[in-house]
């Protein structure tokens, strides 16, 4: 590793089957991406910053809309 940070990209993939406050899952399919950036010091992550792509995750449960312009 030439630098101190290693980024990580994910994508979560699922289906819709629990709950989420007053929603009730149907089974459809869930999908969102994610990405963790970490430091890395003496061979182990000392530090971790997480960002996930929340508002696709809302609009695909059906908890939020956006209008259109």
């Amino acid at each position: 590793m030439q630098f101190d940070r290693a980024v990580v990209r994910y994508t979560f993939t699922g289906d819709f089957s629990g709950s989420f406050k007053d929603l009730k899952g149907d089974g459809r399919e869930i999908s969102f991406r994610a990405v963790d950036i970490h430091r890395v010091q003496n061979g182990q992550i000392s530090d971790n910053w997480h960002l996930e792509d929340n508002l696709s995750l809302m609009q695909q449960l059906g908890v939020v809309t956006l209008k259109a312009n």
